[in-house]
């Protein structure tokens, strides 16, 4: 059995999330969309058509479109091939494509005649923003690799329909080995708080031990129950709080936190 599933935005959960990264150069703000989302349906009883504010650039849209929607699929294919090798235990070659990213971005600079100074500044920090975008991925991962196993073989991510992204048992066992993290004990740790997500029990914090972020798991039952709660309350000004939890570890990188109970703020 194969399954075949078209997807616009592989990023998250949320549509548009790669498309914020690649134009704003940063992560996507809790709950923000892309810049531009199209909708369409039938036409209702009674609606009329107002051409007059496309008329002026009707020209410019029959050739931009098919470029746009060129770009975005190859975008969209590179980031999905990025997020299966991150996953699956190949992180040279989601770095390369990260990578990539950033040569496509030095044509823009160069483009607009950015100093040398400055494209290195901006695709460096382009490249921490990828690699923090990229490293979010991993729960969405291990949920689209679920159903892959013993009565499904394949699932295809068709960007286009010329290039299919196509992952495997093989890659889907790994993805699900790559969640199994080591547990450290309970302890004490100091966080810096980035925003949350309620309906994934999830706190944004900064990575205590390198650059980018970490969603944290928040098993207080408070986080949850209570909207004024100290999680989201600290999220929302970017806070550092102290907290009782434990570190996860795949090999020697932390890979995931367990918050249990909330001790403080830290004041600055």
């Amino acid at each position: 059995q194969t399954i075949h599933l078209t997807v616009a935005d592989p990023c998250s959960d949320k549509p548009g999330h790669l498309l914020v990264i690649l134009v704003h150069k940063r992560l996507p703000k809790r709950g923000e969309r892309a810049p531009v989302i199209l909708r369409a349906r039938e036409p209702k009883a009674g609606s009329v058509e107002i051409l007059g504010l496309l008329h002026s650039i009707f020209g410019a849209l029959n050739l931009g479109l098919p470029l746009a929607s060129q770009l975005a699929a190859s975008f969209i294919e590179e980031w999905w091939k990025a997020v299966i090798a991150r996953f699956s235990g190949k992180p040279d070659v989601a770095e390369a494509i990260i990578k990539g990213f950033v040569e496509m971005n030095k044509d823009h600079l160069v483009s607009r005649d950015a100093s040398e100074a400055q494209r290195h500044q901006e695709m460096m920090a382009l490249i921490d923003i990828l690699r923090a975008g990229l490293l979010g991925q991993q729960r969405s991962a291990e949920q689209f690799v679920a159903p892959i196993g013993p009565s499904v073989e394949t699932a295809s991510v068709l960007p286009t329909a010329a290039n299919p992204v196509v992952i495997g048992v093989k890659e889907a066992d790994a993805i699900r080995d790559g969640a199994k993290l080591v547990w450290g004990p309970l302890e004490q740790l100091t966080l810096r708080t980035d925003g949350f997500k309620f309906h994934t029990s999830g706190l944004s914090i900064e990575n205590p031990e390198r650059d980018g972020y970490l969603m944290a798991r928040v098993r207080d039952p408070r986080f949850v129950d209570d909207p004024d709660n100290p999680y989201t309350d600290a999220a929302q000004r970017r806070a550092e709080i102290v907290v009782l939890g434990r570190r996860g570890y795949k090999e020697s990188t932390l890979a995931g936190i367990d918050i249990v109970d909330f001790i403080r703020d830290n004041p600055a």
